[in-house]
């Protein structure tokens, strides 16, 4: 998904965008995830106030996928599984590998806050 993004300025190591709402926004930020201003790493030099076209590299995409959908839901099925095997009724199995998801969530949003975000972009216009 390509985003525009303009220019703020040039830092030593990259620059700070401020992503561009499409003339049809409506303020959802679907087609804009994340915040309005974007640091990227680069060594191109661009222009004050210059339009750019940025992306989500292709690796935070996969590494998002397995962190959010595919790992939880193997959680989810592992614990139910090991929940009824141990003999505990449906419903608590269900309450329990639940619970245990809903931790696996807890520790992605604190393990999120910790990921150096610069790298998330590449601009390739």
């Amino acid at each position: 998904m390509l985003i525009q993004a303009r220019v703020i300025r040039q830092t030593k190591t990259g620059l700070e965008l401020e992503t561009c709402p499409p003339r049809d926004c409506g303020g959802c930020k679907v087609c804009r995830p994340g915040a309005d201003k974007l640091v990227i790493k680069t060594r191109r030099k661009y222009a004050r106030g210059r339009i750019v076209q940025v992306e989500l590299n292709a690796v935070y995409f996969w590494r998002a996928l397995g962190l959010l959908i595919i790992l939880p839901l193997l959680t989810l099925i592992a614990g139910l599984s090991v929940l009824l095997r141990a003999g505990a009724p449906e419903i608590l199995a269900a309450a329990g590998a639940l619970a245990v998801c809903l931790l696996e969530y807890a520790g992605i949003y604190f393990y999120d806050r910790t990921i150096q975000t610069a790298d998330l972009y590449r601009i390739v216009r």
